[in-house]
């Protein structure tokens, strides 16, 4: 926890930097991180001073209407309408949902956004206290089943967006369609951000895996909503503050900040490394006097604060950036403005041409970079023993002498010096390059990058594994042969054992895609489908105490709030009302809060199905589907005042069902051959050889075909629920065989039967066994399991039938 809020802040929430862009008249129109890019910027090269609201006057803007506000001036291209609607999803507020969270009433949202919220929440679909916070202790937290991220809204068309608002009933009714179209795409964001912002609230959803399947949930807490397993195998991802370490920040960190400086020349431009917000105008005055290209001046923001923390200053010549570099203890001399003036390092592709030319293996190099250490920075060794410090380090770590350890300082570009911000060093062998490489980060803020890799500082991963997915490593990048083809662009690429292959434009994970692959109809529907699911099984994980799908890896007191939960889990019959729910005792955890009363049953109709979400008299939910039309009055489970009638079974009733004929077929065949040809002559002949052939004796007494013209069928017909698998299986051979066991060859597939099907092929028919080879299967088993010697007698139906027909005479 120390750790994440010293080193890692997050990002401002979504309402106040919407608050800020409203304040200011910029567009509110993108993601966080496009609204904290675009106020950053504005501020930057704004005249006068931007004056920050603080959190009190943010709230004054936070509530209202995104269509209020919205400008025509947003509009950046074209956008497609739809005239197509879906219907509303009866959208509630949180605290109408779950009474015990009315703390979320708070002003971080319109109205219309938080009843959207309501959609994806349940009464009993909470849980205790989701961090160790003073703030949230023994508070309950609602939570939410998000159906989308910020991905699939820009991937999807605009009909999609118009679904999904019509369906949350955000929709906006602004004469610009246009502007109305990127206004309910706003809004759909703000439902997400909402969600993820709210100390009230907790999103769910599906792991956002880019590879293989995964049905674990994975947590809103998650910065790439992946499960805890799933988020560590990735490469193409954004640090995460509750699975991975601190050494995967500063390495993200480092590989946005590389990728960015490669198209900087370096003896042209210098790179200003800020330490408080400043503006463009206040820089004329610090460079006045020196030839600067203020057109071509850039920012680069912090990945993990959006922030601008470098600024890059070209200038027209060599000669002036060489003398603004030797001058810049006399430039920071001359203002107030806190910042450093620092020189752009030396190309990795420089270095492993370099490297090459003395004929050095790549695989061998580490590079040794700096990371921002803030006020941890005297845990590094002074500037001239860091060399000497890594080295008798490198030593310690592989059990080298540090004489075969060769290290090189990196040379200033603009000065021509050494510098040691960062350095390289030489081993032996690649093995012992790898091995130092696997215990970092070094003095805890030094970071290496092995020079063979064609990724810029990637995130750590075992070291059998591929870099950038989950199958095993194959050549010296560290790839393996799917993943290194991809790379055969990159001027590093060495490889000679793998092909060239396309690279992709980007990595989605495989539930956005079969999210865009849906029509907008169908995804809406599911909708209320999928919030059942994620209830149901994340209650299940509660009760069980399972926390892996959402716990920090820094939270390792886990069985307070083990013990919380399964307590919350506990049902009580009671009719008391949850509405007056807010009060101090029902917050903590000795209050019990769920009932049956406070959980009505919920019917949703989909396509071609009737789904009842409720919850049993054990207090668990369950999901229930019925595939034919369903009268919604039959349908009752009033829990709190049961209503049973006894079921009573007449021998009436008993000589009813066992005189029907399907009743004597089930007991009297050992199997069924479904699927056979209706219209080939013979057939009976022909299934008879083909057994007889394979399995053993069969009479002809004992073989009997089945299709809808037969008199057998005549007789089945009476019950109408026979008739459709009559249709769906074609004809049907009745089969008896002499002893259970030529039956059980089949059965098992020991043998396989070659007959004419009804597709007009040849082949195996769908072969079903009979209620009483069934029984006959289990009651063997049984007696096997209590004597291990017994012996299976060859015993057939018909002996048994009459053995049983025997004895009730007797009787």
């Amino acid at each position: 926890m120390e750790f994440r809020d010293n080193n890692c802040p997050a990002l401002e929430e979504w309402w106040k930097i919407r608050a800020r862009c409203q304040h200011e008249g910029l567009s509110c129109l993108g993601t966080r991180e496009e609204l904290i890019r675009r106020y950053e910027l504005y501020a930057f090269n704004s005249e006068n001073p931007v004056t920050r609201l603080t959190p009190e006057d943010l709230e004054k803007y936070s509530d209202t209407p995104l269509e209020k506000i919205a400008n025509p001036s947003w509009i950046t291209g074209q956008v497609l309408t739809s005239s197509e609607i879906a219907a509303s999803l009866q959208p509630r507020h949180p605290w109408k949902v779950i009474p015990e969270i009315s703390y979320a009433n708070k002003k971080i949202a319109s109205e219309d956004i938080f009843k959207a919220i309501g959609i994806f929440m349940r009464p009993t679909f909470c849980f205790y206290n989701h961090l160790p916070h003073p703030k949230l202790a023994d508070r309950l937290v609602g939570l939410c089943f998000l159906p989308y991220t910020p991905d699939v809204l820009n991937m999807v068309n605009e009909n999609f967006i118009k679904m999904l608002a019509t369906a949350f009933n955000v929709n906006t009714k602004i004469e610009n369609k246009d502007l109305a179209q990127l206004v309910d795409k706003q809004k759909l964001l703000e439902i997400f951000y909402t969600i993820i912002d709210s100390e009230a609230l907790h999103g769910v959803s599906y792991c956002q895996t880019h590879f293989t399947v995964c049905k674990n949930p994975a947590s809103g807490m998650c910065n790439n909503f992946m499960c805890s397993i799933c988020c560590s195998l990735h490469q193409y991802r954004i640090p995460c503050s509750i699975h991975d370490p601190p050494i995967q920040f500063y390495r993200y960190r480092m590989k946005n900040l590389i990728e960015f400086e490669q198209q900087f020349d370096r003896l042209l431009t210098l790179r200003l490394n800020l330490k408080e917000p400043l503006r463009k105008i206040q820089l004329y005055r610090v460079f006045e006097g020196f030839a600067v290209r203020w057109d071509k001046i850039q920012v680069w923001h912090n990945p993990g604060t959006c922030r601008i923390q470098h600024v890059y200053i070209t200038f027209l010549t060599p000669e002036e950036a060489k003398n603004a570099y030797l001058s810049r203890r006399e430039l920071m001399k001359t203002t107030e403005l806190k910042f450093s003036i620092e020189h752009l390092p030396e190309t990795l592709e420089n270095v492993y041409k370099r490297m090459l030319s003395l004929d050095i293996n790549p695989a061998k190099i580490c590079v040794i970079y700096e990371t921002p250490s803030g006020k941890y920075r005297h845990n590094l060794p002074p500037k001239n023993q860091v060399i000497p410090e890594v080295i008798s380090l490198a030593s310690l770590i592989t059990g080298l002498p540090e004489s075969s350890i060769r290290a090189e300082a990196s040379v200033n570009p603009i000065s021509g010096n050494f510098s040691v911000r960062e350095f390289y060093l030489e081993f032996p062998t690649p093995e012992f390059c790898q091995k130092f490489f696997a215990d970092q980060p070094y003095f805890q803020f030094l970071i290496a990058h092995k020079l063979s890799h064609l990724i810029v500082c990637p995130f750590i991963k075992s070291p059998n594994i591929c870099l950038v997915c989950p199958r095993p490593k194959e050549c010296l990048h560290d790839l393996c042969s799917e993943c290194c083809g991809r790379f055969s662009s990159s001027p590093l690429h060495c490889c000679t054992i793998h092909s060239a292959k396309s690279a992709p434009v980007a990595y989605h994970s495989l539930q956005n895609r079969r999210v865009v692959e849906l029509s907008p109809q169908t995804f809406v529907k599911k909708i209320p489908e999928k919030v059942a699911k994620f209830h149901m099984i994340i209650r299940h994980m509660l009760e069980e105490g399972i926390f892996t799908w959402y716990r920090p890896r820094f939270y390792t007191k886990v069985d307070s709030i083990r013990n919380a939960n399964q307590e919350l889990q506990v049902v009580l019959d009671s009719n008391a009302s949850r509405a007056n729910a807010t009060s101090t005792s029902v917050n903590r955890r000795e209050g019990k809060i769920f009932n049956f009363l406070c959980s009505p049953p919920i019917t949703t109709q989909l396509e071609s199905k009737q789904l009842t979400e409720s919850m049993d008299c054990f207090g668990h939910i369950f999901l229930e589907y019925a595939y034919f039309p369903v009268i919604e009055a039959d349908i009752t489970h009033n829990y709190s005042k049961p209503n049973l009638q006894a079921n009573f079974y007449t021998r009436q009733d008993y000589v009813s069902d066992t005189s029907h004929v399907g009743f004597a077929i089930k007991n009297t065949f050992h199997f069924f051959l479904a699927g056979l040809d209706p219209y080939i002559k013979g057939l009976k002949e022909i299934v008879i050889k083909e057994i007889k052939a394979k399995l053993g004796k069969v009479s002809p007494e004992d073989f009997v075909l089945i299709d809808k013209n037969s008199v057998m069928a005549n007789l089945l017909l009476l019950d109408t629920s026979v008739e459709h698998n009559i249709d769906s299986f074609n004809r049907i051979a009745c089969v008896k065989m002499s002893n259970e066991t030529d039956a059980l060859k089949l059965i098992v597939g020991e043998v396989g039967l070659v007959l004419p099907l009804s597709n007009g092929h040849y082949g195996c028919p769908i072969i079903i066994p009979s209620a009483e080879l069934c029984q006959y299967i289990h009651s063997q088993y049984e007696e096997c399991m209590r004597n291990p010697s017994h012996i299976i007698p060859a015993e057939t139906i018909s002996e048994k039938n009459v053995q049983a027909a025997k004895k009730n005479r007797k009787n």
